[in-house]
């Protein structure tokens, strides 16, 4: 997949392209890209201010399963977020393959080491807060939706 812009890819007028990837998709990735570009002179955000961030989410629970400084958030035993020992990104879980292909092609996201293709690794180099805070969201909803019913029953709203 090679495309000069994400607009480019989704394909005016179609609401797939050739890739099968969803217009709305594509449109909201747009609005991120754009915003990770618009931000790049923003400071590097830290381990710290993306725990603080995980915080906040209803039933997150912070563990380190490989030992070594790993810092994983779950929710319900699921991970959503994930930051590894170098310190430098954080890796989350995406809807689906193709939105995790897009991020990587445009730049937006690196493929995340020894996780599913729908998971990617964000950079906190240049990281806007609002947007970090809106992926990690992302990734605790979609995580969160997997639970049983039951469970989720048990958790309160996300402000």
């Amino acid at each position: 997949m090679s495309c000069a812009t994400v607009s480019a890819c989704v394909g005016a007028g179609s609401s797939r392209n050739a890739q099968g990837l969803d217009k709305e998709v594509g449109v909201r990735l747009e609005h991120f890209v754009h915003i990770q570009r618009k931000t790049r002179h923003i400071g590097a955000m830290t381990r710290d201010d993306i725990n603080a961030i995980c915080a906040t989410f209803p039933g997150a629970e912070l563990s380190d399963p490989w030992g070594g400084g790993h810092d994983a958030w779950k929710i319900g035993g699921k991970m959503f977020a994930s930051i590894g020992v170098k310190g430098d990104g954080v890796s989350v879980k995406t809807p689906d393959v193709e939105t995790a292909a897009l991020l990587i092609e445009v730049g937006a996201a690196e493929k995340a080491p020894y996780f599913h293709r729908s998971w990617v690794r964000v950079q906190w180099e240049g990281a806007d807060p609002a947007e970090m805070a809106d992926r990690l969201a992302q990734s605790y909803d979609i995580v969160r939706s997997g639970l049983t019913k039951k469970f989720q029953a048990t958790l309160a709203p996300r402000a």
